[in-house]
């Protein structure tokens, strides 16, 4: 096929997701994404097979991976705990620079983020500038229960 052509009829996309057990919000919402669309297709195999992620967790520990995998979330979730955010600046620094940059429009005057609001709004859970926290502080880990994001920034 060359650049640019229609793609076939008869072929049909299909995307696999690594969405677990414990996220079927964020499973409902792509798979309603491909609703009315016959040329596409999304799969959820850890969810078909109700793995959640302390299953995943487990199974990668069997299979003696040798890295911890980090839960998913989006580069300026504000549920991440110190070492999160720290692995992103460290890791990341495109992901660092995109949660900085958020976490100051945050608090830019006239900002959508803020609008009708008297208090300021910050990303990290000390209510700081993202750039100016210490995060060598040991904290009580991610958000929501220490548990997975729950998709309702985006996907």
């Amino acid at each position: 096929m060359e650049p640019r052509q229609r793609m076939p009829k008869s072929v049909k996309i299909v995307q696999y997701f690594g969405l677990s057990y414990d996220e079927p919000r964020r499973v409902s919402k792509v798979k309603h994404r491909f609703v009315g669309h016959p040329w596409g297709e999304g799969r959820f195999p850890l969810f078909d097979l109700e793995m959640t992620r302390s299953d995943c967790v487990a199974y990668l520990k069997e299979q003696q991976i040798p890295h911890e995998v980090p839960r998913s979330a989006c580069v300026f979730c504000p549920f991440k705990s110190n070492d999160e955010w720290r692995l992103l600046r460290e890791n990341d620094p495109q992901g660092w620079a995109r949660a900085v940059e958020v976490d100051e429009a945050l608090r830019t005057p006239g900002s959508i983020a803020n609008r009708n609001m008297n208090q300021s709004i910050y990303l990290h859970r000390s209510c700081l500038p993202l750039v100016g926290v210490d995060l060598g502080v040991r904290d009580m880990g991610g958000g929501v229960a220490q548990g997975e994001c729950e998709g309702m920034c985006g996907l």
